[in-house]
């Protein structure tokens, strides 16, 4: 999946630790689907991470907490009133000024692209928490 991202304020991360639950439940049900949400909010993109929970870092060495096994980029005031600090400990707030690209390949591979940098993280190479590898049998 190849997007387009609008200029604006966003959370790059795992949308259910992030969102207000009302509104991602309401979106979801239970099992996020992956694509493309216009919310009242803005662009929200999602895609499947190459496993279910655990932690991974990107090119910039960013570490993110996945729950959902799913990541992507959610406009920021989609997301709840958690704040930017706690924000920041789980994932990424990036700030696009021009239209950017957010690519996957449905197997756990991101890459946001904007005017002033590019994060690529691949789901599927990086180690994962080690206190939560024992959970799955991988």
């Amino acid at each position: 999946m190849l997007s387009v991202i609008p200029p604006g304020k966003y959370y790059l991360g795992d949308p259910e630790l992030l969102m207000d639950r009302d509104t991602f439940y309401a979106l979801f049900d239970v099992i996020p689907e992956i694509g493309v949400y216009e919310l009242d909010t803005g662009r929200m993109l999602l895609d499947y991470c190459g496993f279910i929970e655990g932690t991974c870092n990107d090119s910039m060495k960013k570490e993110y907490t996945l729950y959902s096994g799913v990541f992507g980029l959610i406009p920021f005031n989609a997301c709840s009133d958690i704040g930017v600090k706690d924000a920041l400990a789980i994932g990424r707030i990036v700030y696009i000024e021009e239209p950017g690209t957010f690519h996957t390949d449905g197997n756990g591979f991101f890459e946001i692209v904007t005017s002033s940098e590019r994060i690529v993280l691949d789901t599927q190479v990086d180690d994962l928490d080690e206190t939560r590898e024992e959970d799955y049998d991988l």
